[in-house]
């Protein structure tokens, strides 16, 4: 059962986010706005970010996990549908535009030794990142913060509620008690998750959980390298040279991926280790295309993200779009892309003063 549940769960975390991600109905454009990894990033920016914004109103006014949940799946679908409708609507779309994108995806074409040559590193990449989920899935790590994340979502799991409960003592308390996971409330997107695939909670966050983030945190760097490099072999050196990082990032505990391979299943593990490489791998694709929608539109997506999984982005997150905004005003001297960045950051602002009210209410 737990064999085929975790099948059913990863299936959905490939699935779902790129049928989301395909589906969002704004216009495409532009080399970091296409293709399959980008599709299934997008996907889950935004299976996270409409859960984040659902579950906000949802906690104070005290509704069940379930009618989130299902005010969620709802809005995934509509998501699907209205994308489905633009696709169908587009499907004269020129061979030429469609062939260009494919090549943009491979990267320069290689040939004789190099060819060898990019697939002997290929294999080696895609063996050290197996080998780290492997790795960390089938072994434990116990520290202070497990009782917190996993009891959260154990708690809202069996009473159907969103932080009702103190996941310690199990009693009912008020919301600023919890006020640094009230408005970051991850454990409850994966008690949602655990009710749609029959795991437990538990032995989702601690064992299965950490594979999907882990490859999450590899396919923005490699979306990274897709916008630094043309060559599809200097990407994969660039994939190379962050794995070997992160093998020698045992430095500290601490440090980003140590972080995430330690601390998988919680919020500000995937903080360091994804949200943070998203925010620079879009901006450097902005400075390129300021203009593009899409690309504004996932930098949206990825703050809202980002705000479920960790309340410390709130105040770290304005700091680092300002700095975006402070150094693209010094080069270009252009206030609509610095505006945009602003707007972007709103969550942040909202967000904490939220939480500056919970923990001293007037």
């Amino acid at each position: 059962m737990f064999a085929a549940n975790t099948v059913l769960f990863i299936a959905l975390m490939i699935i779902c986010p790129y049928l989301t991600g395909v589906c969002v109905p704004v216009k495409r454009s532009g080399r970091a706005a296409t293709g399959i990894l980008e599709n299934w990033n997008t996907g889950m920016l935004v299976m996270h970010a409409v859960f984040e914004i659902l579950v906000l109103p949802g906690t104070f006014l005290g509704l069940s996990l379930k009618k989130v949940s299902a005010a969620w799946g709802f809005v995934l679908f509509v998501i699907i549908a209205a994308g489905a409708v633009r696709l169908l609507r587009d499907r004269r779309q020129k061979g030429a535009l469609r062939q260009e994108r494919q090549r943009e995806e491979r990267g320069l074409p290689a040939e004789g030794r190099e060819r060898v040559y990019e697939v002997i590193l290929l294999l080696l990449v895609a063996a050290a990142v197996l080998f780290q989920i492997v790795y960390v899935c089938t072994h434990a790590h116990y520290d202070d913060d497990d009782a917190y994340y996993v009891g959260m979502a154990v708690t809202s799991y069996y009473t159907n509620t969103i932080s009702a409960f103190h996941p310690y003592t199990g009693a009912a308390v008020p919301l600023s008690r919890m006020a640094n996971y009230v408005l970051s409330p991850q454990p409850v997107f994966w008690a949602m998750w655990a009710k749609i695939t029959g795991l437990h909670p538990a032995v989702l966050m601690r064992s299965v959980l950490p594979a999907v983030y882990i490859a999450w945190c590899y396919v923005v760097y490699y979306l990274l390298a897709k916008i630094l490099f043309r060559k599809f072999s200097q990407r994969l050196e660039f994939m190379a040279f962050v794995l070997l990082v992160s093998f020698l990032g045992g430095y500290s505990p601490a440090s980003g991926f140590v972080f995430l391979f330690i601390r998988g299943w919680q919020g500000k593990s995937w903080l360091a280790a994804v949200f943070l490489p998203m925010f620079w791998y879009l901006w450097i694709a902005l400075r390129r295309e300021p203009d593009n929608r899409f690309l504004w539109f996932a930098l949206a997506a990825a703050a809202w993200a980002s705000c479920l999984a960790a309340s410390s982005i709130l105040f770290l997150g304005p700091v680092i779009f300002g700095a975006f905004g402070l150094q693209y005003l010094i080069w270009r001297r252009k206030w609509k892309p610095v505006l945009m960045l602003a707007a972007c950051a709103l969550p942040f602002v909202l967000l904490g003063v939220c939480e500056l009210y919970l923990v001293w209410p007037l």
